[in-house]
């Protein structure tokens, strides 16, 4: 995939994450601000707005599963800035409504719009804020409220830019550890297979390694190979290639243990790397990798598949001390020899010093 494509692809994925928070977020103040509203302070107007509001962030949620992320983000946000200019109106600059026009001109700038759509969006926001300095500055509110009111609609209104500004950055945090993430995936991992690939098996390998030389624990060499691949392919085409190469993971899933290693190596082959305490454990491993892809009912477009493995089986000896590419190397000229010999078995051997 290509790089801008998988940017697009996660990037869509956590808008639409961080933007249902914000939207679900705003129904959970909102309905409780409609009940103080109209209730308590009985100011149905402004009830009603955040009602309206509450409507919009539900809209604003399923516009979102459907991917229409700029019309989403165009309602919430100018309903949002609809309802804080009549609040303003109605309980004045006190109440600190006014900085929402600051934490929706943060917001455009997290929005899927065009640049010069978040440029327009931002500079109608400041304005805002601005001009409702200069229209309520010195005017008396409609609603006169009491000290307590006056103490905790501002302290609401605090909060909830605090909030804006945390889940602005928290988007940023996240988007920044995904995407280290899908990179050291896409650099350490096979794209088809989702086991470890060649650059990383290497890693791997040298880790091993040392860690059996400190513990003085023996090591086996697995490499194996998908007999006839290329016929399978040229038979049933590469798609049918893919898929064989797909279950041939989810069964090296399953015989191998956690502190095992299996890696694509390139092509149809595969190489599984394990801790081992005796020569008697190498080859008896193999035999059941080797029995459970024999007895594995492969089916592609109805039609069964028979496919089988040759293995290389070397079992290195806590004492020996060869060098890791020598051992790999061995390993494969025991791979060629199980192909010689007729394909779907073990070939093993020991390497002691």
């Amino acid at each position: 995939m290509e790089s801008s494509k998988l940017k697009e692809t996660y990037e869509k994925q956590q808008y639409q994450s961080q933007a249902n928070l914000v939207y679900v977020n705003t129904i959970i103040i909102g309905a409780i601000l409609v009940f103080i509203y109209f209730f308590i302070l009985k100011t149905y107007s402004i009830a009603v707005a955040n009602i309206v509001l509450l409507a919009v962030s539900y809209i604003s949620i399923r516009l979102n599963r459907k991917e229409q992320y700029t019309l989403s983000s165009l309602i919430f946000i100018t309903t949002v800035a609809f309802t804080a200019f009549l609040q303003i109106h109605e309980f004045g600059l006190r109440t600190g409504f006014q900085y929402f026009y600051l934490n929706l001109s943060g917001l455009v700038m997290f929005t899927n719009w065009k640049h010069w759509q978040k440029a327009a969006g931002t500079m109608l926001l400041v304005s805002s804020f601005i001009l409702s300095f200069q229209l309520n500055y010195q005017a008396t509110p409609p609603v006169e409220l009491s000290y307590f009111w006056v103490f905790f609609l501002p302290t609401v209104n605090i909060l909830l830019n605090v909030a804006g500004v945390a889940n602005s950055a928290h988007y940023y945090i996240t988007i920044t550890k995904k995407a280290h993430q899908t990179l050291n995936d896409l650099a350490m991992k096979d794209y088809l297979t989702g086991l470890m690939n060649r650059t990383s098996f290497d890693y791997f390998l040298l880790e091993l390694c040392e860690g059996r030389v400190k513990k003085g624990h023996g090591m086996s060499i697995l490499l194996l190979d998908l007999d006839h691949f290329k016929r399978i392919n040229d038979t049933y085409g590469h798609l049918c290639g893919d898929e064989l190469l797909r279950q041939i993971e989810i069964i090296l899933q399953e015989q191998t243990r956690k502190e095992d290693c299996a890696a694509r190596y390139g092509g149809e082959e595969f190489v599984i790397v394990s801790k081992s305490d005796s020569i008697e454990e190498t080859p008896l491993f193999a035999e059941s990798i080797c029995k459970r892809v024999r007895d594995m009912q492969f089916t592609y477009k109805d039609q069964m598949i028979s496919v089988t493995l040759s293995i290389g089986a070397l079992y290195i000896s806590p004492q020996a001390s060869t060098h890791i590419q020598e051992a790999l190397e061995l390993a494969d000229q025991l791979l060629y020899k199980a192909k010689s010999a007729g394909r779907n078995r073990v070939v093993s051997e020991q390497l002691a010093s």
